[in-house]
């Protein structure tokens, strides 16, 4: 069952993977401009909204079924080169365009035999991208 799935990654339950994601943080703000004015305070003026952000962490786990190193190598590649992607959850689509990763970072917990990461916690910052 896909949970939710940013670009090529999927972040689903099924018997034979878990990868979910946890402590998922959406920022939705406007802007304003502020006019100073002498003696009193000062107006604001309301300029548009910002672009939406989002943060959340995923446990990779090759335990779970995940194919940790390709995931990670994944996420390098769509912050590296600035591809554009989709943001789901469930049939819900995010944001008005599609979202950039603008970091992540990723703290290995579990190695092999042979030095190859099997349990990584990634944390993602993504950024709406509007056209």
């Amino acid at each position: 069952m896909v949970v939710r799935k940013l670009g090529d990654v999927v972040f689903s339950v099924s018997s034979n993977q878990i990868e979910t994601i946890n402590n998922l943080k959406r920022t939705v703000s406007a802007s304003y401009s502020e006019q100073k004015r002498h003696n009193t305070a000062p107006i604001l003026e309301y300029t548009g909204y910002s672009a939406e952000e989002m943060s959340f962490s995923v446990t990779l786990s090759y335990l779970l079924g995940v194919k940790v190193e390709e995931e990670l190598k994944l996420l390098e590649d769509y912050t590296k080169k600035g591809e554009l992607l989709t943001f789901t959850l469930g049939k819900t689509i995010f944001g008005s365009y599609r979202w950039v990763i603008t970091k992540y970072s990723v703290s290995y917990k579990h190695y092999d035999k042979f030095g190859n990461p099997i349990t990584a916690e990634v944390s993602i910052s993504i950024k709406e991208y509007c056209k």
